[in-house]
């Protein structure tokens, strides 16, 4: 069941100077998070709607290859074998993509794995250059939007939605259950909606071609000040010291989002979630998803962030773009640590990933290199 039926037509797509892309992960995880949490505080003042946990996608773990004896050729044969198999029951998936503002792909995309049963959220961020075996040119994870839309899909908005969805499959192993679609210009309205958010800014910002003025100290922010905040990265630390003034500045939101008087500022916030959110969950989902949260007590450190960049060759070229290629042992051992929902490991022949092997030729661990001789940028 869809929560909502076609996709909406955005307001002002195209007005404006383009947005940087540095902060776009950060701002797509803090619009999810404060709209379905908006959307919480909704249904529970609608006491009468009874919460239901989403449709999970799979339940058996992906087909095993005929070879998978012999890749187990150390396995101790004294050591009996996990009598449970299939999928764990509290395990949640959920994909989120954020639409680019540049040109029309899914420049974000994320997802998340919610265990139930540990208590804890992991969130997997796929680089938008992230190489996928696909037949057209630009074999990049954000471009699905673009090449649906170039083929004029677009009417059916689930076609690049599912296609995606696809995408992703190939490299966890498995079908998100859920997902979450984003149109990134609502941030500033978010923050305006709920009053402010109210911060001690840890140093003063100021980036005169970024329009970015925001003073240190304690303080409530606006919309475009909340928005410098995130953007800013000019520190002695770089990276580091930013993350965790952006982390920050999220739990300061959901702090603030929280509090007993945005109750009464629900209809505005709806009309953000609808204006700016496209989802499969329904409300009694979303509310199912933040009674967990609530029961379960999660905070901040029950939430962990990872990367496929950690895991790759962030630096990879091929005729002349710029990739991101999986080093499959590491990506295993991050997957099957971290966001497999199965209680049998996932092999590399068992996923469709497009990267290179010890020899540094580029090959697909499904044994077939999609379109293998369209590299370049057409669709």
């Amino acid at each position: 069941m869809k929560l909502f039926g076609n996709r909406r037509k955005k307001k002002g797509r195209g007005d404006g100077a383009k947005k940087p892309k540095a902060f776009r992960v950060l701002r797509t995880f803090i619009v999810v998070v404060v709209v379905i949490m908006a959307l919480a505080v909704a249904v529970t003042a609608a006491w009468k709607i009874v919460i239901q946990p989403p449709e999970r996608s799979e339940t058996d773990p992906p087909p095993a290859a005929e070879n998978t004896a012999d890749l187990n050729v150390n396995a101790d044969p004294g050591e009996p074998e996990s009598e449970q198999t299939g999928r764990k029951d509290g395990i949640y998936t959920l994909l989120i993509a954020g639409e680019d503002e540049d040109n029309g792909g899914a420049d974000v995309v994320m997802l998340v794995f919610f265990d139930t049963d540990e208590g804890k959220i992991d969130i997997l961020s796929i680089p938008r250059d992230t190489l996928v075996n696909v037949s057209w040119g630009t074999k990049k994870i954000n471009s699905y939007k673009n090449y649906y839309n170039a083929k004029q899909y677009s009417m059916d908005y689930d076609q690049w939605v599912d296609a995606l969805k696809d995408g992703v499959k190939k490299i966890v192993g498995y079908e998100p259950d859920s997902y979450v679609t984003v149109d990134m210009d609502g941030f500033v309205e978010l923050v305006e909606a709920i009053g402010g958010v109210y911060y001690d800014v840890p140093h003063t910002m100021k980036k005169a071609d970024e329009n970015i003025y925001v003073s240190a100290g304690p303080q409530l922010l606006d919309g475009q000040n909340a928005l410098g905040v995130v953007r800013f990265r000019d520190y002695v630390e770089g990276d580091i010291e930013r993350i965790q003034v952006q982390q920050g500045f999220i739990k300061a939101l959901l702090g603030d989002l929280l509090q007993a008087e945005n109750v009464f500022k629900i209809n505005a916030l709806l009309d953000i979630y609808n204006e700016y959110v496209d989802t499969d969950l329904t409300y009694r989902n979303l509310a199912w998803y933040v009674d967990k949260i609530t029961t379960l007590g999660i905070s901040g450190e029950d939430i962990n962030f990872y990367s496929i960049g950690s895991v790759a060759n962030t630096t990879a070229h091929i005729k002349g773009v710029s990739y991101v290629a999986i080093y499959m042992e590491q990506w295993l051992e991050l997957l099957n640590d971290h966001f497999n929902p199965f209680y049998e490991e996932i092999m590399e022949d068992e996923l469709d990933i497009l990267t290179y092997n010890d020899a540094g030729t580029l090959y697909a661990t499904s044994g077939v290199i999609q379109g293998e001789n369209t590299w370049d940028w057409a669709y």
